[in-house]
């Protein structure tokens, strides 16, 4: 029940951040290019292809269900909080970091 509850943390935990750095990522203004963009953009207005779809899908879900899967070995393994610590806070940077990356290179 313990490693259940622990990976069920990790889970929310991407979700979180997901949402966090979506959020984040959405209200900062991006002033670096102001070019104008053509076409439409949005997913539940316009035809876009499957695998748009599948990315948004992934980028939505990837960390939380990555976070869970490291959550689970972790648990299996029998990690210590120092562990935890330096496993969890790189995992935290380069999810942050991508979906920032997302963000700047479309401003």
């Amino acid at each position: 029940m313990k490693r259940f509850l622990i990976v069920v943390a990790a889970v929310v935990f991407g979700f979180l951040v997901a949402w966090g750095c979506g959020y984040a990522g959405s209200h900062i203004d991006w002033a670096m290019s102001q070019t104008p963009k053509h076409g439409c953009y949005e997913i539940d207005h316009c035809n876009v292809p499957w695998w748009i779809i599948a990315l948004f899908i992934g980028s939505l879900f990837g960390p939380s269900i990555f976070y869970g899967v490291v959550a689970f070995i972790g648990t299996k393994l029998n990690w210590s909080p120092t562990r935890w610590i330096g496993t969890f806070i790189p995992l935290l940077v380069i999810t942050c970091g991508l979906y920032f990356a997302g963000y700047a290179l479309a401003a």
